[in-house]
């Protein structure tokens, strides 16, 4: 479960190649970022890597990839009877025993997986040149060493885009009206 099990996906993944559905292998390499969330069942953890095609038509290429997987939401709050059933298990901490965390897998992904996955889909089809090309995606099973054996991974392959992701958007002073609003016109033009 990674060196430090309060950092949600560590090192587990350094390293690792990924075949998608279009038949490539990319390999994961330098983490850009990590994080976690707890809005939906099931809780999940995500870090964004960027990749290198090591098998497929452009060899040496470079994209980025999501890892999405089910996570443990390591916070104990019985007075709260809806964050209580988010918890997997019922306990501060993961159960050491990878028996006792699989019987919490799901295959259900997090609303937020579903999403993502359609929204980069209906962006590509429009030709959104704001918004990376949706690649590939494919899923797989977390093992005996993650966090929930059985419970979903997906990886989403998308296209790396020159500059910077549009951080903390909506935080006020962090970009100008102008600047939000060129992305903004951005967007609209590309779903139309």
């Amino acid at each position: 479960m990674g060196k430090d099990s309060w950092q949600w996906i560590g090192d587990m993944f350094n390293d690792r190649t990924i075949q998608f559905h279009d038949g490539t292998i990319w390999q994961l390499g330098r983490k850009l970022s990590e994080a976690a969330q707890h809005r939906y069942h099931p809780s999940e953890a995500r870090a964004v890597y960027v990749s290198t095609q090591v098998t497929g038509p452009q060899v040496g290429a470079q994209a980025i990839v999501k890892v999405r997987m089910q996570w443990v939401f390591p916070v104990s709050l019985p007075s709260n009877p809806q964050l209580t059933l988010l918890r997997i298990p019922n306990s501060e901490r993961p159960h050491p025993d990878p028996v006792e965390r699989a019987k919490d897998a799901s295959e259900k992904w997090n609303a937020d997986t579903e999403e993502e996955i359609e929204a980069l889909e209906t962006l590509t089809k429009a030709g959104c040149a704001a918004a990376p090309k949706l690649l590939s995606w494919t899923q797989g099973q977390q093992d005996n060493t993650m966090w929930v054996p059985g419970g979903y991974i997906v990886y989403i392959l998308m296209e790396k885009l020159p500059g910077a992701p549009p951080v903390d958007f909506w935080v006020e002073g962090r970009y100008s009206l102008e600047e939000r609003n060129e992305i903004r016109a951005a967007f609209r033009k590309a779903l139309r």
